[in-house]
């Protein structure tokens, strides 16, 4: 009942990333009720089955899976961050607008970060980015390890202790849900240089968005990518 009295007074409904039969039933009542509806998807889920256990409820046939599917179907329009989400989503959507953007302007950063008596690098991802960092991690330890009087590292997500330690200074931010609290948080944490590897072994790898290199800009940061899409 709270969910049928908050879309009652709604003029446009949004699901994001919905999976489950709550987004069937919303979709549902605002049919009746003739609101407008939209689907956002920054990642593509229809490629997370595929990534192994954690995400086994979003493979092909389970009922996460038929939820996307149905409830992306339903929407009036579909909003997605990349041309190859874009692909995967069009045959289960009309209308597939893609934006090129998903910050605020107002929170990237007009100047660089400035000079400090530490080279501050900060990585910004969460657990997706595991495996290739465990391939660079040696590399990393060893540019740690060389530099370990003028650099420092901060892991905003993803838990460095998971890897040997690193003989420069090491930080670890945790992941939070808000992503406005995570914006303000770099706009205030002034970052030389942003480490953001990506593998392309995978479809959801090829997926994604730029919003590391925005989320570079917030910072003031540089950005090293690896050379694949989308960061080529």
């Amino acid at each position: 009942m709270t969910l049928i009295r908050t879309l009652h007074a709604t003029s446009l409904c949004i699901l994001y990333r919905e999976v489950s039969v709550a987004g069937t039933r919303a979709l549902d009542y605002c049919h009746q009720q003739d609101i407008p509806t939209a689907y956002w998807i920054d990642d593509n889920m229809f490629r997370f089955g595929e990534d192994g256990d954690e995400f086994a409820y979003l493979k092909q046939g389970t009922p996460g899976w038929n939820c996307l599917c149905q409830n992306m179907a339903g929407c009036d329009l579909t909003v997605s961050y990349s041309s190859v989400i874009s692909e995967d989503c069009r045959p289960h959507s009309s209308t597939v607008l893609e934006l090129s953007t998903n910050i605020p302007v107002r929170y990237l950063a007009t100047e660089a970060a400035p000079a400090s008596e530490r080279i501050h690098f900060a990585v910004f991802s969460g657990n997706v980015r595991r495996k290739i960092f465990g391939q660079l991690w040696g590399a990393l330890s060893r540019f740690a390890a060389e530099f370990a009087d003028r650099i420092d590292i901060t892991f905003w997500g993803l838990d460095p202790t998971e890897f040997p330690p690193l003989a420069c200074p090491v930080y670890h931010v945790p992941f939070t849900n808000s992503y406005e609290l995570y914006l303000n948080r770099l706009q205030k944490n002034a970052f030389q240089f942003q480490i953001c590897p990506l593998s392309i072994d995978r479809k959801t790898d090829r997926s994604k968005s730029p919003i590391k290199f925005l989320e570079g800009l917030c910072a003031g940061a540089v950005s090293l990518f690896s050379d694949v899409p989308p960061y080529d």
